[in-house]
């Protein structure tokens, strides 16, 4: 999960790229729907907690959930690569 959010934010909970945003650069759609999945706030402004963020990630990973079939990362920050799941 570190490399992931190295990839997608260089490690910034306070990271924007367009729609996608915080550490794991969820985007709104896929933070709501994630996040009432798990019984927990889908407020799109706690996608800039580092702790909210890392928690629905983890879920994410442990639940298999992808974006799209090709999975690639969308940081400004470093060059586009494939990586196991890109949550934006």
């Amino acid at each position: 999960m570190r490399y992931v959010a190295i990839c997608e934010s260089g490690f910034r909970s306070n990271a924007v790229n367009g729609p996608y945003k915080g550490l794991y650069q969820f985007g709104p759609f896929t933070w709501r729907n994630i996040r009432i999945e798990i019984g927990e706030d889908p407020d799109p402004d706690l996608r800039f907690s580092a702790e909210e963020s890392a928690q629905t990630a983890a879920y994410a990973v442990s639940q298999g959930k992808r974006a799209s079939g090709r999975i690639v990362t969308r940081s400004k920050n470093f060059v586009k690569s494939s990586i196991d799941l890109d949550f934006g």
